[in-house]
């Protein structure tokens, strides 16, 4: 992982207030920059749309207390939207791919690869543009009211206080996910601690040796924590398929390896959890 100013970096002494309406200036070019109108650019900018969707939230998070009431109720509202409008593509894909992982692990499993279902978006290049292209309107309304608000003499909270916030909820929903073991918990974590990552790459710009290993453990959690969610995803969806679709003994199969995954996972997060402090 590289440490070097991003454009999601607050820079150096720079104030919180002129700050956020820097990066409202840079999301807003990102945004329309977007590639995304030949058949092998398309699944990468939807993909790269829905990580600026994940970053941005993150820093409205972050100055949420500045921010009235009725607006974080709305934009909230807004980016759910967007957010929503890309994620049938990237979920078929990824339990498209989960699978065909999880059947290497079994020569029984390898003989049946009509059971791998395909992507119902991926023929449909028309609709993907259009989903894409309204994900981005959405998302453009959303930074435009915001700078408009932000001009106003907002109370601006503490940087500080708002990543040992962030901190401590990654901490909250790890110990809640590794108790209860349950697949909405360790969902949660895994908002959580992405959050915290782009938080820690926010106030960032220049790490010391004690924050870049913390960036490194935090993106290596949530990395662990997105493998996770891929197989309880990909499992939600076998369970929930009318075995008529799928043949029963790849069914049984691949969730027999899917649990044996998350298992693994649960005990590697665990001590990865450890390892991230807040310096």
């Amino acid at each position: 992982m590289s440490f070097s100013p991003s454009f999601f970096s607050l820079r150096p002494g720079e104030k919180l207030n002129r700050g956020f309406v820097r990066l409202l200036e840079v999301f807003a070019r990102k945004v329309r920059r977007r590639p995304g109108d030949s058949e092998q650019e398309l699944p990468e900018a939807i993909h790269q749309l829905r990580v600026l969707i994940k970053r941005f939230r993150a820093l409205l998070w972050f100055v949420r207390p500045a921010l009235p009431s009725t607006m974080k109720r709305r934009t909230r509202r807004k980016l759910r939207k967007a957010s929503h409008l890309l994620a049938a593509q990237r979920d078929a894909m990824i339990i498209g791919k989960t699978l065909e992982k999880v059947s290497r692990k079994s020569p029984n499993l390898l003989m049946c690869p009509a059971a791998i279902p395909e992507n119902p978006e991926g023929k449909d290049r028309k609709k993907l543009r259009r989903l894409r292209q309204e994900a981005m309107k959405v998302f453009l309304q959303v930074i435009q009211e915001i700078r408009s608000a932000a001009r106003n003499n907002f109370s601006w909270p503490s940087p500080s206080d708002r990543l040992y916030k962030a901190f401590q909820a990654v901490k909250k929903t790890g110990k809640k996910a590794l108790r209860e073991k349950k697949d909405a918990a360790f969902h949660d974590w895994r908002k959580k601690t992405k959050r915290l990552l782009h938080l820690l790459e926010l106030t960032q710009a220049a790490p010391t040796k004690r924050m870049e290993q913390t960036i490194r453990r935090t993106d290596r959690l949530q990395e662990k924590l997105g493998d996770y969610h891929d197989y309880a995803m990909t499992g939600m969806f076998l369970r929930n398929n009318p075995s008529a679709q799928l043949p029963r003994f790849f069914i049984r199969r691949s969730l027999h390896l899917l649990e044996k995954k998350k298992r693994h996972l649960q005990k590697k997060t665990r001590r990865l959890a450890r390892s991230v402090k807040l310096h």
